[in-house]
């Protein structure tokens, strides 16, 4: 369309979008419209224009937890309590990505295929089965069950108020027993 973006604003611009076509193109379409006079997209226009992806901000934090990257998780937890976020949502969240890492996990062990698993899990394409598995390999079902416990363990607490979520997320993300 005559736009010109430079290979570092590409790069940012597709790092806030995440892989949904759909979100890219419509992305695209806002700053399209915004830098019309100039057709040149600049960086400013994409932190202006772009909402950072929260799938691609939860699939980190939840890599990083997994992985123990302590540093980088905390850093991530943060943004989501800056972005106003409490600490059940957040729970909510990472749980339901480790659950699904388990989903996927256990029905690969069971024999399924991946386009069985896509269907069961009513994914719109297998490469998010594929995706999921190449993360799942690194765990066993025991360590992502685990996980699901402690999380389950900081949503009761957190919502029977017998503890502050933030510390209890805080713990966990640190990667300490509680």
């Amino acid at each position: 369309n005559g736009y010109k973006i430079g290979n570092i604003e590409l790069s940012y611009f597709l790092s806030r979008c995440g892989n949904n076509i759909d979100n890219i193109t419509n992305e695209l379409d806002k700053l399209m419209l915004y830098c019309y006079q100039d057709k040149i997209i600049k960086q400013e226009d994409i932190v202006l224009l772009v909402e950072d992806n929260l799938d691609n901000s939860v699939y980190d934090l939840v890599s990083c937890i997994l992985k123990n990257d302590n540093n980088k998780a905390i850093k991530l937890y943060y943004k989501f309590v800056q972005d106003g976020m409490d600490s059940s949502q957040i729970v909510a969240i990472i749980a339901a990505q480790i659950r699904l890492l388990f989903q996927v996990k256990r029905l690969y062990n069971s024999g399924k295929s991946n386009d069985d698993i896509a269907r069961i899990l009513e994914f719109k394409s297998v490469y998010r089965v594929k995706y999921l598995l190449s993360d799942s390999y690194y765990y066993s079902e025991d360590d992502l069950l685990k996980y699901l416990y402690k999380l389950s363990d900081i949503d009761n607490k957190i919502k029977s108020n017998t503890a502050d979520g933030k510390i209890l997320l805080e713990i966990f993300i640190a990667g300490k027993d509680m």
